[in-house]
């Protein structure tokens, strides 16, 4: 990619030497030692692409992304750390939105696909925003479904990745970092299973070819099954998940998959975006009724209208998580089918977001 510029934060000076000798054929390089000294030419001057060490030291690489995420200046910005090692780091790195992760030693060949890979991806998430803010619809969604394309590369990389080290040895069967590395291949695949289940349902639903199986349940069992597959989330993101059910039961007359996928949806986004925080989920009854509520900083004001339009997404807030605009989009049109509704509910003055399900009662409730 001619004419691009690299920022390569490097404290080992001969590293550094080497990296900017396979780099400088193909972009402009910068170099510097310390993750502030990156932080400071990123500000001034932003580059195509960030490549770091995951152990600088100071800020480190990992604390240099979050940094850069949390700036609007830079939270787009394409990132790609490396390190001698799989820890609990590089699965944070994900977590934060970095954009690849390369462990060393890494070939030639392969530092230089996977940095022009991020810089595509950045570009075209460029563009897609560009298309939006000139109300090119039918363009946007185009590049988007290029995007979601895109965006299974990155997880489907990461599993191929991890288990061709397994496989030749280079990860010992049973070590730490072997560990360290199934766990990460475990999320990454639920990860573009996700995505790929949305984006069919998504088809399915255009397509008027969703089969609704409808039985009468108790809502209070379907809301604490989601809350028990959402664990794991909850102790990624360092959360607070309160469940408050009531006494009796709650009966709907729903299909009862469906209404999983809504709640599963609703509280990835609730754990994501309210990051450090305590989400709730809540039930009642007459009419049947669940509340999702978190406290992070909430939808934006001029987002709220659009915030069920199919690919839209809140510019920057879900970088490099997997997202591609659909949940909500699927959750809204999920829950109509069921003759009940998913709202966004007004904002309050200690922030966040609520999103509120209701459904049908089940025929002995109504009597």
């Amino acid at each position: 990619m001619p004419g691009g510029r690299i920022v390569l934060a490097e404290e080992r000076a001969e590293t550094s030497a080497y990296l900017r000798g396979l780099l400088d054929a193909h972009w402009d390089v910068e170099t510097v030692e310390t993750g502030a000294e990156a932080l400071e030419l990123v500000r001034r001057r932003p580059p195509d692409i960030l490549l770091t060490n995951a152990t600088l030291g100071g800020t480190d690489g990992l604390t240099l992304l979050r940094t850069l995420r949390s700036e609007p200046e830079t939270r787009d910005l394409p990132v790609v750390l490396y390190s001698d090692r799989v820890d609990e780091a590089s699965l944070e790195a994900f977590e934060e939105g970095v954009d690849d992760y390369l462990i060393e030693p890494f070939t030639t060949r392969e530092l230089l696909a996977r940095l022009s890979g991020a810089i595509k991806l950045a570009r075209m998430r460029a563009e897609v925003s560009q298309a939006r803010s000139e109300t090119k619809v039918a363009s946007a969604r185009e590049s988007l479904v290029k995007i979601a394309a895109h965006e299974l590369r990155t997880p489907l990389t990461v599993i191929g990745g991890y288990v061709s080290m397994l496989l030749d040895g280079s990860l010992p069967s049973g070590s730490e970092r072997a560990r360290a590395g199934l766990v990460l291949v475990a999320r990454k695949t639920e990860e573009a299973k996700r995505m790929v289940n949305q984006m069919l349902l998504a088809a399915r639903i255009d397509a008027k070819g969703v089969i609704r199986e409808e039985t009468t349940f108790d809502l209070r069992r379907s809301v604490a099954d989601a809350v028990d597959r959402a664990a794991g989330l909850v102790q990624i993101e360092t959360q607070e998940l309160v469940m408050t059910l009531p006494e009796r039961p709650v009966m709907v007359d729903a299909d009862r998959a469906h209404l999983g996928l809504i709640l599963d949806n609703l509280l990835n986004n609730a754990l994501v975006h309210g990051k450090g925080g305590i989400t709730e989920i809540a039930v009642s009854g007459d009419p049947p009724t669940i509340r999702v509520m978190d406290h992070g900083p909430g939808v934006p004001s001029e987002a709220r209208a659009r915030i069920f339009e199919a690919f839209f997404q809140v510019e920057g807030q879900l970088h490099g998580r997997g997202g591609v605009g659909l949940g909500l989009a699927v959750s809204r049109q999920l829950a109509e089918l069921q003759g009940g509704s998913l709202i966004l509910e007004p904002p309050t003055p200690i922030g966040g977001s609520c999103f509120r399900v209701t459904l049908p009662a089940s025929a002995p409730a109504k009597s």
